[in-house]
This record gives C-alpha cells, structure tokens and sequence, in this order.
C-alpha cells in the first residue's frame, strides 16, 4: 500500500481573502489582519483542502509532462561515461538545473560545460516522455484564470516536451536561460509572479521536487506538491501534498475586488500537510 497523507478531521478546508463571501465559521490571522480563513466542516470519503490563487505557476517535468524515463536515461549515460553511479545522481537532478546539478555532483568538471551537453541530449529526446494523468483537465479547468511555465529545463527543452504531449506554452514562460540562480532559489517564481503582475504570495505553485518546494515557498508562494518523482514524505514542507495531478480540483475563476481567483484543492488521500 502507497503512502499518504491524511489529516484528522475528514472536512473541507477553503482558504478565503475576504469573509463577507461565506456564511460560516471565520477567524481573524493575527499576521494578516486582511486574510481570513474558513473551515468548513462537511464530512467527506476524502478530505478536500483548498488554497486561493489569482494565478496558477507549474513546473514542467514531474508535473505536466512525464519525461522520467528521459531523465534518467540521459543522466544515468552521463553517469556511467563519468564512472559515477546513476543512483546517486537521478534524485539531484530532479528540479534543478543541469548546471546546479553538476557543481553539486561533479565540481571537478566544467559545470557549463558538461550542463550544456547533457541538456542538449535531452532537448532531442523525446522517447517515453509523455502527458502527465490529468494535467490537460487541470489547465482546462483554470479557465481565464492566469498561468505560467517555470521550469529548471531550457525554454527549447520545455517546448519541445509540452508540444509532444499536446500543450501550448502560456504567454509567460520562466526557464533555466532566463534566469542567474536556479531552484531552490526562488529567482524563478518572482520572476514568473512579475511578468503576470501579482504579489508573489496570490500564486500558487504546483511542484513534484523539494528543491522546487523551498524556491517556491522562499518567494511567498503557496505550493502543492504531486508525489510522481518523489515519495510523499519528501514533500511534507508545501502547503498540500497530493499522489497525483489527478487529485486536484479547482473552482470555477470568479471575481474578488476585482481580481480574479478560483481555489485549488486536493481531492484523494492526500491533503494539508
């Protein structure tokens, strides 16, 4: 039997920014006099926890597009040719970028270098990468509500997999070439949250790496973690924790002081961490 994470009290939990919305139980935070929060305490087979976003940021492999057997073909040959053992080295390489992966794996090598080779064999790749279960019914869902790429591959990289399985790229695209520092830093998501034009902290994030968690949560954002590429006890620190991108539901988009927002919760054995 997998692992999963079950809270307690089998109730929905919806995070809320203003509580003239719902006629229930709200308490005021103490941090953030403006935010409210709501539980909503409906008995259900398996507990929905929610979180409020005006904007949705996903991370590509693990999450919309399943590319494991590329990663760890592509890294497990760069192993072998370096006399390393591959794996040591899959778990590093998921969600960060190559280049990061080498200063931690290999600082004797020219990191530039040997990232560009190896990121240039993955760009041509394509075999077993496909669509992520419920990725496509996920985006369908947002609606008009914004979302962005933000990725630890190269744009051409992150192109080249989404086109494979059948998404479009999204105006705003955040991937290894745009940016100095990779995940865990969270230069990628500020940069993200400021080309859609939002506070950080009104982004949800959807990640599948620790490394892509703590970028996230180091730029105030709120992150729901798919366990595809790492066990559910890897990924306790975001903010809900699902088995799959299948799990995830989302409200229809609606306005809110003239912004809109829709709530993304969990709907399986996972849930609030």
């Amino acid at each position: 039997m997998g692992e999963s994470l079950i809270r307690p009290y089998p109730c929905r939990l919806r995070l809320s920014f203003e509580s003239s919305t719902f006629p229930r139980l709200f308490h005021r935070s103490s941090c953030f006099p403006s935010f409210h929060y709501c539980l909503d305490a409906v008995p259900e087979s398996h507990p929905q926890t929610g979180l409020i976003a005006r904007a949705v940021l996903f991370d590509v492999d693990g999450v919309l597009v399943d590319s494991a057997r590329c990663v760890e073909r592509q890294w497990g040959r760069w192993a072998k040719e370096h006399g390393m053992d591959p794996r040591h080295i899959v778990p590093i390489a998921h969600g960060r970028r190559p280049v990061e992966t080498m200063r931690l794996i290999a600082p004797s090598l020219n990191a530039e270098a040997e990232a560009a080779a190896i990121t240039a064999r993955e760009e041509e790749d394509l075999e077993g990468v496909k669509p992520v279960p419920g990725a496509d019914a996920l985006l369908r869902a947002l609606g008009d509500l914004p979302w962005a790429i933000v990725t630890s591959g190269t744009r051409r990289l992150a192109a080249n997999r989404l086109r494979h399985v059948g998404i479009t790229l999204p105006p705003v695209v955040v991937a290894a070439d745009d940016v100095v520092h990779g995940k865990p830093d969270p230069e990628c998501y500020l940069a993200a949250a400021r080309k859609l034009g939002i506070p950080p902290s009104e982004a949800v994030v959807i990640e599948d790496t620790p490394a892509g968690i703590e970028a996230a949560q180091h730029a105030s954002m709120k992150v729901i973690a798919v366990a595809t590429t790492h066990p559910m006890s890897a990924l306790k620190i975001a903010d809900i924790v699902a088995g799959s991108l299948a799990e995830l539901r989302v409200t229809s988009a609606e306005r809110r002081n003239g912004c809109l927002t829709a709530s993304l919760w969990c709907e399986g054995p996972g849930g609030r961490r």
